[in-house]
């Protein structure tokens, strides 16, 4: 009985598998392959069991973006795409659509899939979308202190189109600037300014709100990457347009302007706004006229200029994210080939015949391929103090903007000396009254180094020092360390509260990043992120330093640290070094074992304390055991730090205080 019900079962199945393909075709397109079935000729009551046809989308191979009517298309690529009327809640920031793809060859498009469009229409992309309408004259206003004095702000606003960027003053400086602005781009750490103050009630917020309602309408464009929780910083700051009755549109690229820049004018560094403004303004401007854009100190006759028209306080032009120089030759170069116009100078009264004036002399020694200053120390500003560059901390002057703040380790007028073969081959010695004794202000003007002092508590987290009542003569010393964001508050008795230092270890510096910009906050991140900023609160005029390497993504990281904790009003100051003071640590001691926090702290505080005392560290062994007879039986960093203690230049409180 059981075998006959098999066997009408698998005649079932045989006879449903048949009417699947029965009178079917397989359609192949370009994605996918997938099956047509009619139902004719197939019994009602078995219909049901028959698969829905599938019914596939084939991407869209986009070789141009075009407006929603065809006329004016651009290589998406360059495409700038703008929300206009649109709510808040529709908006997307999305840089992917599901169903078309960026530029094909267009010879491949008509062979090959000639179904498909090649010219997008925007509004296929997103309905919300809309491009960039043509311009038959455009302005791009740089922020450059060569724009006071000009008068040319009745000549941009003469323009049919004006770009400024990253919330540039207007009140005040219009007679040189102007007031009309179209489109205001702004950077990452623009974006992130705007979304601190607006989400925050404050005076701030009130005078910002204030100023985009003078703006009237602009559109707000961000050129780089909307991932990362950017698009929804966005869709908050047009909610609070909104509900502030500020009348704004949004923008975004189909793809990240700074690459894409870096790659038409092979700039060897990141591309400055400026320039990325103009590569974008090209797709639809018909004209562009540049104002405001010079990176020199100098006018051509030797008059300061600022850094920024509207910060008279900021004169430093050093920063190794740009290539400034090389960026205003190139403009120059196009400005003679007629494919933009540079104004630089006064507006009134200019000889347009007689073209730009040479860049001054000044800078064309500048611009020289010089061989680069070898420095075998790193001093202060009066060459009073030096240190040796390899485990020198370097710190960010108080007054630093965080957003400068670029942690790089190499800079191109100045070579440090950590080998010894550099200091050989030279032939010269440190001492010399040459460049080898290099102040840190010549590197960059907002770099300090650490003063000598008397005295140096380092102060660790072992267990030693619970209940030892050290916490006063922690305190007494004149500088003390502390890594790893140990905690001081609660423990003050035993611990003491004085931090002049907090050494932070990769791992620490990533915790603390993912904390603060976790686009996930689940209740254990919440909890580490209020913990976190209680105790950077605590750390109260500190010095964060990082010891080693800030190559890659890291340098970025702690910009973006350095820039949150001051939105946050945490007066916690930043530091750095030149090299890997970890790996250097290991070499100078010649240990196999990679160096923990204590060494590394010690081997700084060699550099500028006269006095070091070891807290919270209880000794190591190679055993389980202590053995006071055998030195061999302490682990190779304990056989240091007893060497050091023989010499009396080093104390270990080992009992309580």
């Amino acid at each position: 009985m059981s075998r006959n019900i098999s066997i009408f079962i698998a005649c079932c199945i045989l006879c449903l598998v048949s009417l699947m393909f029965y009178n079917s075709e397989i359609t192949e397109g370009p994605r996918a392959l997938f099956v047509n079935t009619e139902n004719n000729g197939i019994p009602r009551p078995l219909r049901k069991f028959v698969p829905t046809p599938i019914e596939v989308d084939v991407t869209k191979m986009c070789d141009k973006i075009c407006d929603r009517e065809l006329r004016t298309c651009f290589d998406p690529t360059l495409s700038v795409f703008v929300y206009d009327g649109t709510s808040p809640e529709k908006m997307t920031f999305a840089q992917k659509f599901r169903n078309f793809m960026p530029k094909i060859d267009t010879e491949e498009a008509e062979n090959k899939w000639k179904h498909n469009r090649s010219l997008c229409p925007v509004n296929e992309l997103d309905e919300s979308l809309h491009t960039m309408t043509t311009q038959e004259s455009c302005a791009i206003v740089g922020n450059s202190g060569i724009l006071l004095g000009s008068e040319c702000g009745e000549e941009i606003d003469s323009h049919g189109f004006v770009l400024r960027a990253n919330l540039a003053l207007l009140e005040g400086y219009t007679k040189d600037v102007g007031n009309k602005t179209n489109m205001m781009m702004i950077n990452f750490s623009t974006l992130g300014r705007i979304y601190g103050t607006l989400t925050k009630q404050s005076k701030a917020k009130d005078n910002m709100l204030r100023y985009f309602k003078l703006l009237n309408g602009t559109i707000l464009w961000y050129p780089k990457g909307t991932g990362g929780g950017r698009g929804s910083r966005f869709r908050r700051i047009a909610t609070l347009f909104l509900e502030n009755n500020v009348t704004a549109r949004f923008a975004f690229n189909f793809m990240t302007a700074t690459g894409v820049t870096k790659g038409k004018w092979r700039t060897p560094r990141v591309a400055s706004s400026g320039l990325i403004a103009f590569t974008m303004a090209q797709t639809f401007c018909k004209n562009v006229t540049l104002y405001g854009f010079y990176p020199y100190q100098r006018d051509e006759f030797g008059a300061p200029v600022l850094y920024h028209y509207y910060e008279p306080n900021l004169t430093d032009f050093h920063t190794s994210a740009h290539n400034f120089d090389r960026e205003h030759r190139l403009l120059r170069s196009l400005h003679d080939q007629h494919i933009l116009k540079l104004v630089i100078g006064s507006c009134k009264n200019r000889n347009e015949s007689a073209g730009l004036r040479p860049i001054p002399e000044q800078h064309k020694v500048q611009a020289k391929a010089v061989a680069p200053k070898l420095c075998h120390q790193i001093c202060d500003r009066q060459n009073q103090t030096c240190f040796d560059p390899s485990i020198a901390i370097i710190v960010y002057d108080s007054s630093s903007d965080p957003r400068r703040m670029s942690f790089q380790q190499i800079f191109p007028n100045f070579k440090i000396s950590i080998d010894e073969k550099d200091k050989k081959s030279s032939n010269v010695k440190p001492d010399s009254n040459d460049a080898k004794l290099c102040p840190v202000t010549d590197i960059d003007p907002s770099f300090r180094t650490i003063t000598t002092q008397q005295s140096c508590a380092i102060i660790g987290d072992n267990e030693i020092l619970l209940n030892s009542k050290c916490g006063k003569e922690i305190d007494s010393h004149s500088f003390t360390f502390r890594a790893d964001l140990t905690e001081a508050e609660g423990s003050i008795e035993d611990a003491g509260k004085r931090t002049d230092i907090m050494m932070l270890n990769r791992q620490t510096a990533d915790f603390v990043y993912d904390t603060l910009f976790a686009r996930r906050r689940t209740s254990q991140r919440k909890r580490n992120y209020a913990k976190l900023l209680q105790t950077v609160r605590y750390l109260n005029d500190s010095i964060l330093w990082y010891p080693e390497s800030t190559a890659g993504v890291t340098a970025t990281k702690l910009q973006k640290i350095a820039v949150f904790f001051r939105s946050q009003n945490m007066s916690v100051r930043f530091g750095f070094s030149f090299t890997d003071v970890g790996a250097e640590t290991k070499r100078r001691w010649k240990t196999n074992e990679a160096a923990s926090s204590r060494l590394i702290l010690l081997t700084v505080a060699e550099t500028f304390c006269k006095k070091i005392t070891l807290y919270g560290f209880h000794p190591i062994y190679s055993n389980a055991t202590k053995s006071e007879s055998n030195v061999d039986k302490l682990n190779n960093e304990e056989q240091i730090i007893e060497s050091l203690q023989q010499k009396g230049f080093l104390s270990q409180a080992l009992n309580p205080c």
